[in-house]
């Protein structure tokens, strides 16, 4: 978990890097199509790294899930108990 970290901290340090050093290149020259390709590869490898969000269906279809469970174990704990007691009061006429 703290390597992850360890390693976006020096992909930011090495795109902060290679921002400076295109800003002192002029445009046109090699040097400035070398970097701004690194550049480019840096970004891509940052999304690639970025971890992927939850949709919000993803989220709503889990909350249902959960609360249809819960309505299930819900009506089960009470009419479990009540269909017993009744029974007993059955046998006690």
């Amino acid at each position: 978990m703290f390597r992850k970290s360890t390693d976006e901290s020096k992909l930011e340090q090495e795109i902060e890097r290679a921002t400076s050093l295109i800003a002192r290149c002029h445009p046109g020259t090699k040097e400035f199509q070398d970097v701004n390709t690194y550049l480019n590869l840096l970004y891509k490898a940052k999304e690639h790294e970025a971890p992927d969000r939850i949709s919000k269906d993803t989220i709503a279809v889990i909350v249902g899930n959960l609360t249809g469970i819960g309505m299930i174990i819900a009506y089960e704990r009470v009419h479990v108990v009540t269909s017993k007691a009744l029974g007993f009061v059955m046998k006690a006429r």
